[in-house]
């Protein structure tokens, strides 16, 4: 392994990143890849970025990948961006972007683990070309979709390149996790069994993920560690919190991201009538900011509470952290079902470096609330719409006298910061070269897998 350089160093550790899903798509999921990759370099690692390119069923925010550094390379299904065409398998063609997605798309059912298999599969032979040629020392991939997994998977196999899977979300043992084919529930757990067994070094985003997934490998406990999500500092950097949020007549509580049947619940519907009724009796105005896509069963619920209702929609990643930041409240919801304490939502750290109170609405002895407890940063609740009214009044009490500051004045979320988070993944990839095995073992391919 090459020693550590900055960024502007040729020298400098090179780092495939297996991530389809990247920017200029949206959501929470790229903001981890993109937030790596823009601080690695800092420590000694230049990404390349291998994607399936632009998916047209996913948000675009371009903002997310606006200030990686030049050093980052991109590859969209084999072309790289801003840069010559290379082919991303010898012999084969592929339709375009979203024509292929959405052939996919309508084949889903044999398309397993996910719609992007057949990407990741055409995508073995000209990623081992380039690890054998020695264009990368280490791989890191990010569950999810699987496929990203599965490529790195293959290229481990075949070359010995140390390896790296991070898992966003846990997989079979997540609580949304419904696959209804014995058949395909077997593939599904084997297929992550190998992963977790062949993975150099394998990362949960809490504490309680890290375990879940370590207990399928206990022989190699030592191998998984915990790298949170978090804030990118430089998005709030010399902001203060509006706080003329504080002096409205009326009491808003906003909640940003996506607004599903996973993410609410009968209680929580429940609890914001309640106190929109009270709010009505006083002769005073309870408002509900939403911020992020609204499923319509789920803005039907929420208009029926009697709170004034008001839909921002989907926006970019620097609208919604603005939103977060003039914020008088945050709603977070945690969801329930299996492992549900395990689930920490990645707009948590942001909200945290508002400094707005917030109201965690979940699993009150989870990694979720643990953190908002320790932090002192709002009011945690579990599912009962009684307790959920009282501590939305709560919460705006706190509301009423606290302050909002610049995330430089508290240490304690100096942990939570992207770069020092992109720091311990640097140390992550060099303990995986360190301990990558010597030799490769022949895999099965994935075309052939039985099940």
């Amino acid at each position: 392994m090459k020693t550590k350089n900055d960024s502007t160093d040729s020298s400098a550790n090179r780092v495939l990143m297996v991530s389809a899903v990247f920017g200029p798509n949206g959501g929470p999921g790229v903001q981890r890849s993109a937030k790596f990759a823009k601080y690695l370099p800092q420590f000694g690692w230049h990404p390349t970025v291998w994607t399936a390119g632009q998916l047209p069923e996913l948000p675009e925010d371009a903002s997310l990948i606006a200030d990686l550094p030049t050093c980052v390379k991109i590859y969209d299904r084999g072309e790289l961006r801003d840069g010559e065409r290379e082919s991303e398998s010898r012999g084969q063609s592929f339709l375009s972007g979203a024509l292929a997605w959405r052939f996919q798309a309508m084949h889903h059912r044999y398309s397993q683990p996910d719609p992007l298999v057949d990407w990741a599969r055409a995508s073995v032979a000209p990623l081992i070309e380039k690890i054998e040629s020695g264009a990368f020392d280490a791989i890191y991939s990010t569950y999810s979709p699987a496929s990203n997994h599965l490529l790195a998977l293959s290229l481990k196999r075949h070359t010995g390149c140390p390896w790296v899977a991070d898992f966003r979300d846990l997989w079979t043992d997540d609580y949304r996790y419904a696959e209804a084919t014995p058949k395909w529930r077997r593939a599904h757990r084997r297929w992550e069994q190998e992963i977790l067994e062949v993975a150099d070094v394998v990362v949960g985003v809490t504490p309680t993920q890290t375990e879940i997934l370590a207990s399928h490998v206990p022989a190699q406990a030592n191998k998984f560690v915990t790298i949170t999500n978090g804030f990118d500092a430089d998005d709030f950097h010399g902001q203060l919190g509006n706080k003329c949020a504080q002096d409205r007549p009326t009491f808003e509580l906003t909640y940003v991201g996506s607004a599903d049947h996973w993410r609410t619940s009968e209680s929580l519907f429940e609890g914001l009538a309640a106190f929109a009724a009270k709010c009505q009796d006083k002769g005073s105005q309870f408002v509900l900011r939403v911020v992020g896509h609204v499923s319509a069963s789920v803005k039907a619920r929420f208009d029926a509470t009697g709170a004034q209702c008001v839909y921002a929609g989907r926006v970019d990643h620097a609208s919604a952290i603005e939103a977060m930041r003039t914020a008088r409240a945050l709603l977070l919801c945690v969801p329930e079902g299996a492992n549900g304490d395990s689930v920490v939502p990645a707009k948590l750290y942001e909200y945290l470096a508002t400094h707005c109170p917030i109201l965690l609405v979940g699993p009150v002895e989870g990694d979720a609330a643990r953190i908002v407890g320790d932090r002192q940063a709002g009011v945690c609740v579990t599912f009962d719409g009684d307790k959920i009214n009282r501590a939305v009044g709560e919460v705006f009490a706190i509301s009423t006298t606290s302050n909002h500051n610049t995330c430089e004045d508290f240490p304690s979320l100096n942990c939570f910061r992207r770069d020092v988070l992109a720091k311990a993944l640097s140390e992550q990839l060099e303990r995986a070269c360190e301990v990558s095995a010597k030799t490769c073992t022949e895999q099965t391919p994935m075309v052939e897998v039985v099940v």
